[in-house]
């Protein structure tokens, strides 16, 4: 048995509490595996604003973002990897669905470009933290990307009901180049088609010199599904899809009640373990 080296850690539904924070007892359990000599490592949706303080705080040295579009060393500041989707294709798939979505944003790195909403009030009903943001909003979305062609390496989505999500991941079959994902209702996230959380945590573990028996990873979301596929060590939230839950190793307790903890404290037992037998 090798010892575990990395936890990817997923943060909303997962790390996060439905409050959106880090309870105590978790936060404890993350900084022990650090002390431990364990790469705690960020996998998420989010950019690296979106990463919570006190992780950032750990100091956390590697975050895989936008759900693998970016892999990040924050000790150099650089990137290890970035994917961007093809400007064309991003057209075709915008043009397919606008009118299914209240709400599109098109961003690169920490840089958000533009964003398109058809219907303000139904965004800001859906989730009123947007009312306290400041959004550039286009008025034709295709149009801002063939004049000003930026780099985008994802798209986020609001929609407006699970129905609509469904058909717009059954989409996927039409887009063979991009990978669309559910990332928890209301959220659609579109990214290139090799990107995933799972292949950026291959990319961070082979520039370490690691492999999958020294990777544990904890998700609950579809998103999450081919990072829990090439971790050895694979953990499912028990608020997690049911796909992600017939695929992990094991299944934790969910999101409100210290799933992450409990999985970390498996993860340290197994490499107490592997010590005690070398």
């Amino acid at each position: 048995m090798e010892e575990i080296k990395i936890i990817a850690l997923d943060m909303d539904g997962t790390t996060l509490t439905d409050q959106k924070i880090i309870d105590e007892p978790t936060l404890e359990a993350i900084k022990k595996a650090h002390d431990e000599n364990i790469l705690i490592v960020p996998a998420t949706g989010r950019s690296l604003s979106g990463i919570p303080q006190e992780l950032i705080d750990l100091p956390i040295r590697y975050a895989i973002l936008k759900n693998g579009a970016i892999v990040y060393d924050l000790n150099k500041k650089e990137e290890i990897f970035h994917d961007i989707i093809d400007n064309n294709l991003a057209i075709s798939y915008l043009e397919a669905t606008k009118n299914l979505m209240v709400y599109t944003r098109i961003g690169y790195g920490e840089q958000r470009d533009a964003c398109y909403c058809s219907n303000l009030a139904e965004l800001f009903r859906i989730n009123p933290k947007y009312k306290d943001d400041s959004y550039d909003f286009v008025p034709d979305i295709c149009d801002y990307i063939r004049k000003n062609q930026p780099k985008i390496d994802k798209i986020t989505q609001v929609v407006f009901d699970h129905e609509t999500s469904d058909a717009i991941v059954n989409m996927q079959k039409e887009f063979l180049d991009l990978n669309i994902m559910n990332s928890g209702y209301p959220f659609i996230e579109i990214n290139s088609r090799m990107c995933s959380k799972g292949n950026g945590l291959k990319k961070l573990a082979l520039s370490l010199h690691l492999s999958r028996d020294n990777v544990a990873a904890i998700g609950d979301s579809d998103n999450d599904i081919i990072m829990l596929a090439y971790a050895t060590h694979s953990f499912a939230m028990a608020n997690g899809t049911k796909f992600i839950r017939s695929i992990a190793s094991e299944i934790t307790s969910d999101n409100n009640n210290q799933g992450v903890k409990k999985a970390i404290d498996k993860i340290l037992s197994f490499n107490r373990n592997c010590r005690n037998q070398h």
